[in-house]
C-alpha cells in the first residue's frame, strides 16, 4: 500500500522583501487615483487601482485601508509573491475577489463579503472569492469571509436560500488557504487544483457543503466545520415545475466531501489527500432554528486513492460519518465518530434523525459509475457508536480491508467513554475503555489537540489521546519517514530516527526488506535503510521499521518507489529497434508493437511501468509472428508510462 506524505510549502506572514520591494497605499474614504500611492497620499480602493492597470514587482506590499475597496478582479503573474494586507486602521472589504491567470498573490487580513444580490438564490452559486485554472500560487491567511455579518439566529429558510453567498472556489494549482473564518455561508470551500491545503480555518454556519475536496495531492488540517442549516425543505422548483431551479430539495449536505470526474469532478481520480485532525460539527447550538441532517466526511463517487483520515472528530445526525465508495490504498485511523446529544426533530422518509447512528463505510464504486471494488485499504483505532448492529458500525465491503483495534460501544454506554458528551467535550475520560486499546502502527506525531499521539504503552482510540497521570512506561516515538524515490542502478540511504520518552534504549528492525535493501541498527536510536536497485527491480516496496524499548512497540511503514531507469529512452523512433505505435495513443486504443526477431532471444517479457516504478502490465511471449496487441484499458488513465521491451525502454505517452 503506498502511503506518500507529499509536501506543501508552508509560507508564513514573514517574506524576506526584495531590496526594491514597494509598500503601496490604499484608502477608499481618503485616497485617490491621483496621488502617488504611498502613506500619505495613497490611492483610493483597491477595484479602481487594478482597473488603473497598476503594475507591481515581487516582494511589494499593497496595504489596504478601512473601508468598501469594491470588486477586485486581478490578472498579474508575478515571480514571487505580491502581499495584499490589511493596514490595521480598520477593517478593508471586498464585495469580492477574482484571480483571472493571476500568480503568487497573497491576501492578509482582508475581508471578502456581500449578501447575494436581490432577485438571486443559492443555485446562483456566487463566489466571494474565485480563481480560475490559470491561476496559481495564492494564499489566503487571516482573512473573513461571509455573506453577512448581521446575526441569523432567526433566520428562515428563504433567507438562507436567497441571501448567502459561496466562500472560496479556487481552481488553479497551489492554493493555501490558513486561518481563515468563513461564516454565515452557502458553500464553505470548494478546492479543484492540485498542491493545495486548507489548514486551521473555521467555516461556521452554511447551507450547502462545508469543504468540496476535489483535488489531488492536497491536504486538510486542524480545521473546524460547524452548524450546518436545513434548506432542503425550501425549493422553488421541488414539483419540477420551476424551469429556473433545479428539481427537488436540491443539495445533499456534507461537512467535507469529495468526488471525481465521474459525477463532475476535474480528476478521474482523486489522489494523495490528507484530512488530519479537523472537527466536523453538525451543530453546536440546541437553539439553533433549521438544523439539518448534514453528513460527515462523504465521498460517494470514487475512485479516491490513497488518501490518509486520521485524528478527526466527525459529529453528524446522517448514517454517513465517515463514507467512501471507491476507494483503494488509503487508510482510515484514529478517527471518533458519533451522533450528536443536541436534539434535532428533522424527521427524513417519516423517520427522525435524532435516531441516526453515523458508521463508517467503504465500499464498492456505485454501479451506475463502474460498481468496481474498493482495495487494499486500512481502518484502524478508530472510536464510533453501534448502530443497530456491529456491522452496521463499521462497513467495509471492500477486498484486502486490514480492520483492525477499533473500538464501538452502544450509546447507553457513551458517559463511560467521554468527559462530557452532552455539551459535545469528546476527551476521553478517566478509565475510558478505549485508552490504551489501538495498535502502534503509522501513528500521527500530535492528537485532534496537539498533544503527543502516543501518551504510554498503547495508542487510545478516536482522535484524542488520554494524557493524564504518569504511564509505567511510555512508548518509544518514530519519526515520520517519508515516501521514498530513485531509479534502477542508482543509490539511496534512507535515515530512520526513533526516541524515547523515559530514556530506554531502543532496538530498530526493518521487514519487508527486498534482496537489494539492507537495513542497519546504529544502538543510538537511528538506523539507515541502503538501497542499491539494479535492473529489473523497479516497483513499489512497502518497508516497515519497528521500535521497540523491549516493553512497547511502535511500527512506521512508509514506500520506496523504484522507478525504471531513464537511462536510454528516447521516444526518437529512429534510435529504437523496437516499434511501439501509435505513440502518444488514445486510452482504450490498441497498441501496437513490432520486435525484430534478432532481438527476441527465444522469448521476450513485455513491462508497462508507471513513471514512479510500479509494474502495471506483463506478458511473456516466445516468439512474434505478427505484431503484438495491447489494449491500453489495463493502464486505466491517462498519462506517460514506461515500456520495456526486448532489452530496451520506451516512453509511452497515453491521452
Amino acid at each position: 500500500m503506498i502511503k506518500m506524505r507529499f509536501g506543501l510549502l508552508l509560507l508564513s506572514t514573514l517574506f524576506a522583501l526584495n531590496l526594491g520591494a514597494t509598500n503601496y497605499h490604499c484608502d477608499p474614504v481618503s485616497g485617490n487615483m491621483s496621488n502617488e500611492g504611498s502613506f500619505e497620499h495613497p490611492w483610493s480602493s483597491l477595484q479602481m487601482v487594478l482597473e488603473a492597470g497598476k503594475t507591481f514587482s515581487a516582494g511589494d506590499t499593497i496595504f489596504l485601508h478601512a473601508g468598501d475597496h469594491g470588486s477586485a478582479n486581478i490578472l498579474g503573474r508575478n515571480d514571487d509573491y505580491v502581499v495584499i494586507k490589511a493596514f490595521g486602521d480598520g477593517d478593508p472589504v471586498l464585495q469580492s475577489l477574482r484571480i483571472l491567470g493571476g500568480s503568487y498573490w497573497l491576501f492578509d487580513g482582508v475581508h471578502i463579503g456581500a449578501e447575494l444580490p436581490s432577485g438571486s438564490n443559492v443555485y446562483t452559486l456566487k463566489f466571494l472569492v474565485e480563481s480560475n485554472a490559470n491561476a496559481d500560487h495564492l494564499i489566503f491567511q487571516s482573512c473573513q469571509i461571509y455573506s453577512t455579518l448581521e446575526d441569523i439566529s432567526a433566520w428562515t429558510q428563504m433567507d438562507w436560500f436567497e441571501r448567502t453567498s459561496c466562500g472560496f472556489r479556487l481552481m488553479g494549482s497551489h492554493s493555501l488557504i490558513h486561518d481563515c473564518t468563513i461564516k454565515n455561508i452557502n458553500f464553505g470551500i470548494s478546492i479543484e487544483g492540485r498542491y493545495s491545503e486548507v489548514m486551521r480555518t473555521t467555516i461556521e454556519n452554511f447551507v450547502g457543503d462545508g469543504i468540496r475536496a476535489l483535488s489531488s495531492d492536497s491536504r486538510y488540517e486542524d480545521n473546524t466545520v460547524m452548524n450546518s442549516f436545513d434548506v432542503t425543505g425550501y425549493s422553488p422548483n421541488l414539483d419540477g415545475s420551476n424551469p429556473d431551479f433545479p428539481t427537488g430539495g436540491g443539495n445533499h449536505d456534507d461537512l467535507f466531501q469529495s468526488y471525481a470526474a465521474v459525477a463532475g469532478g476535474g480528476e478521474q481520480v482523486v489522489r494523495n489527500v490528507v484530512v488530519r485532525g479537523n472537527r466536523f460539527i453538525v451543530y453546536t447550538d440546541p437553539d439553533q432554528i433549521q438544523k439539518s441532517a448534514c453528513q460527515g466526511i462523504g465521498c460517494f463517487d470514487g475512485y479516491f486513492d490513497n488518501w490518509v483520515v486520521e485524528n478527526n472528530l466527525v459529529i453528524a445526525d446522517n448514517w454517513h460519518g465517515i463514507t467512501f465508495l471507491g476507494i483503494n490504498n488509503s487508510t482510515i485511523s484514529n478517527n471518533t465518530v458519533i451522533h450528536n446529544p443536541i436534539f434535532n426533530d428533522l424527521k427524513i422518509n417519516g423517520s427522525s434523525v435524532d435516531t441516526y447512528r453515523p458508521w463508517i463505510w467503504l465500499g464498492k464504486m456505485k454501479d451506475f459509475h463502474g460498481g468496481g471494488p474498493s482495495t487494499d485499504n486500512i481502518i484502524r483505532n478508530n472510536l464510533v457508536v453501534h448502530r443497530y448492529a456491529n456491522e452496521q458500525t463499521i462497513r467495509d465491503d471492500g477486498t484486502n480491508t486490514v480492520v483492525e483495534n477499533n473500538q464501538y460501544f452502544l450509546a447507553t454506554e457513551i458517559n463511560s467513554h467521554f468527559f462530557n458528551f452532552d455539551d459535545l467535550d469528546l476527551h476521553l475520560k478517566a478509565g475510558a475503555p478505549s485508552i490504551d486499546q489501538g495498535i502502534n502502527t503509522d501513528l500521527p506525531v500530535f492528537d485532534l489537540d496537539q498533544n503527543p499521539r502516543l501518551f504510554g504503552n498503547a495508542v487510545d482510540c478516536g482522535a484524542y489521546e488520554y494524557q493524564s497521570g504518569t504511564p509505567d512506561n511510555h512508548c518509544p516515538h518514530l519519526e515520520p519517514i517519508e515516501k521514498q524515490g530513485l531509479e534502477e542502478e542508482q543509490l539511496l540511504d534512507v535515515s530512520i530516527t526513533a526516541s524515547d520518552p523515559d530514556d530506554d534504549p531502543v532496538t530498530l528492525t526493518a521487514s519487508g526488506l527486498e534482496d537489494f535493501m539492507v537495513f542497519t541498527d546504529h544502538a543510538d536510536r537511528s538506523g539507515t535503510l541502503n538501497c542499491t536497485p539494479v535492473k529489473g527491480d523497479a516497483g513499489s516496496y512497502r518497508v516497515t521499521i519497528e521500535a521497540t524499548d523491549g516493553i512497547s512497540i511502535n511500527t512506521r511503514s512508509f514506500m520506496v518507489d523504484v522507478a525504471v531507469s531513464t537511462v536510454g529512452i528516447s521516444q526518437e523512433a529512429n534510435t529504437q529497434s523496437v516499434l511501439i505505435y501509435p505513440n502518444p495513443v488514445r486510452l482504450g486504443e490498441a497498441l501496437l508493437i513490432e520486435v525484430p526477431g534478432s532481438l527476441l532471444h527465444g522469448g521476450v517479457n513485455l513491462e508497462i511501468f508507471s513513471m514512479t516504478g510500479a509494474l502495471l502490465y506483463r506478458s511473456y511471449h516466445e516468439r512474434i509472428d505478427e505484431t503484438l496487441q495491447v489494449e491500453t484499458s489495463v493502464l486505466g488513465e491517462g498519462g506517460s508510462y514506461i515500456i520495456r521491451i526486448a532489452e530496451e525502454s520506451h516512453l509511452l505517452l497515453v491521452y
